[in-house]
């Protein structure tokens, strides 16, 4: 598992908690908005529901390792192995299922 030996600073839990809350709920007015998620964008190759799977993909590992921590280190070493196209790989699968499914995988959706 990579280790880059990072210094954790204590935090208000509270404070982050209520911030990713905040956050996602502008996404979700953000994503909601656009009715073509085939539409390309900044990252080369990648439309709005690439991006869409690439956060749900992020949240679903993120509750993982709070909730399943050998699981999340059975991912890691999955990612590791498949290099950088690794999520590439995973916004493309993610990016073929329906929208709904999509908006239901982002925790803060």
């Amino acid at each position: 598992m990579l280790n880059y030996n990072l210094a954790v600073p204590d935090v208000d839990d509270a404070g982050v908690l209520s911030a990713l809350v905040a956050e996602g709920h502008e996404l979700d007015v953000l994503v909601r908005a656009v009715d073509d998620w085939s539409i390309p964008t900044a990252a080369p190759g990648w439309t709005v529901a690439h991006q869409i799977a690439h956060l749900a993909w992020a949240d679903a590992n993120a509750l993982s390792a709070l909730r399943t921590p050998d699981a999340f280190g059975a991912e890691l070493g999955r990612a590791e192995a498949g290099g950088s196209g690794y999520a590439d790989e995973a916004a493309a699968a993610g990016a073929a299922k329906p929208r709904s499914v999509l908006l239901d995988g982002c925790v803060g959706l």
